[in-house]
């Protein structure tokens, strides 16, 4: 598994001292030892505006989860790009100017590591140059002082780069304040395959973080040495993700599913809108055959409740056709937004048929409704005479 880092420290090089547990061979890329680069710490304006970009990227991830930005897939590479650019800007810069004021160190470097617990420490050297702390003494009480352990990390992660994807601590800054600070963070690594929409498998790693800071203090009982100390432990399981799509088979079952379901649906209405038809005109039938069975001295006085009947049978006909043509426009919006055109075409075609066999039926209603109509005529002749 590959560990890269890049962060910048507001110390010189010369005063410090890295080392890292857990390392099974060095990277190709990389060289014998981590690599130490005295830079400039602040930052130029144009390097500034990447790295607040960068930070504000960062705030929108969710920490202690796997977090893509499928909208920024290309900003975090853009970023970092310009980022290694000015880095090696003020290398240059430094190295190439006397006068430069170099007064931080950039670390960074790639490694192969073994899946076990690590450590990666960056403190003081046990010895420095005489000349170069200007009579100042270093031991144990008092080699925490004049110096900075303000840090800004660009990069830290585990395995191959993804897409998208940003690091709890890519971006991340810590101001020190007390020149006796000692900083921990504790890394939870946990591994994870990502699986494309081509079946390529990605073996990568996510991992949570916590910090935490700390004074030296030799009089108070906090004894340490200042500096940064990172812990990264690989947790004993492994996160599988896969991207999937819906396969044009399945939709197309999905689609026919749809189609059986609206079949389905329209013979069951039909059924109930004809049932209704049907039951209503026998109501009206059955209600005038009662009417007219009763004796002729008690009729006269029923027969506008004869003509109410004949209206009512004729009107629950038509609220019925009426009905069944609301229930033809509904189902021509479902197939017009579910059904492809050629399906649509041929369910237009049904829908004809069926309107002409509920027309003829209607017609047939029809004849029928207006030989009762004589049948009444022919009898209210006498109830009015």
């Amino acid at each position: 598994l590959t560990l890269y880092v890049d962060l910048t420290v507001a110390t010189k090089c010369e005063y410090l001292a890295t080392s890292m547990d857990g390392v099974k061979q060095k990277s190709p890329a990389s060289s014998e030892e981590i690599s130490m680069v005295p830079v400039r710490f602040k930052l130029s304006p144009d390097a500034q505006l990447y790295w607040n970009m960068l930070r504000n990227v960062r705030e929108l991830h969710v920490p202690e989860r796997l977090h893509h930005l499928s909208e920024r897939n290309s900003l975090g590479f853009e970023i970092w790009r310009h980022l290694h650019e000015f880095a090696v800007d003020r290398q240059n810069n430094a190295s190439s100017t006397e006068t430069a004021i170099v007064d931080a160190c950039r670390i960074h470097g790639y490694f192969l590591m073994n899946k076990l617990r690590g450590k990666l420490r960056i403190k003081f050297k046990e010895t420095v140059r005489l000349e170069a702390v200007s009579n100042f003494f270093i031991f144990a009480r008092r080699q925490n002082e004049g110096f900075n352990f303000s840090h800004r990390i660009e990069k830290f992660g585990f395995g191959p780069r993804i897409a998208g994807i940003i690091n709890p601590l890519d971006g991340f800054q810590k101001e020190s304040f007390d020149r006796r600070d000692m900083f921990y963070y504790y890394i939870q690594v946990v591994p994870t395959k990502i699986t494309d929409l081509n079946g390529m498998e990605t073996f990568t790693s996510q991992y949570s973080v916590t910090h935490k800071r700390r004074i030296i203090d030799h009089d108070q009982g906090s004894h340490g040495s200042c500096g940064i100390f990172i812990y990264f432990d690989f947790a004993p399981m492994m996160v599988l993700i896969r991207k999937s799509k819906t396969s044009l088979f399945v939709f197309a079952l999905r689609i026919c599913a749809i189609v059986g379901g609206i079949f389905a649906c329209t013979g069951n209405c039909m059924e109930e809108y004809n049932g209704d038809v049907i039951n209503n005109f026998r109501q009206a039938v059955k209600s005038c055959l009662t009417l007219l069975s009763v004796p002729v001295k008690t009729r006269h006085i029923e027969a506008d409740e004869i003509k109410t009947t004949a209206e009512v049978a004729t009107h629950r006909l038509i609220e019925a056709a009426r009905r069944s043509e609301r229930h033809f426009v509904r189902l021509y919006a479902l197939f017009s937004a579910y059904c492809p055109e050629e399906v649509l075409k041929e369910e237009i075609n049904d829908m004809k048929q069926e309107i002409e066999r509920k027309k003829n039926m209607l017609l047939k209603h029809e004849e029928k409704m207006i030989a009762w109509e004589q049948i009444l005529s022919e009898a209210e002749t006498p109830l009015t005479s």
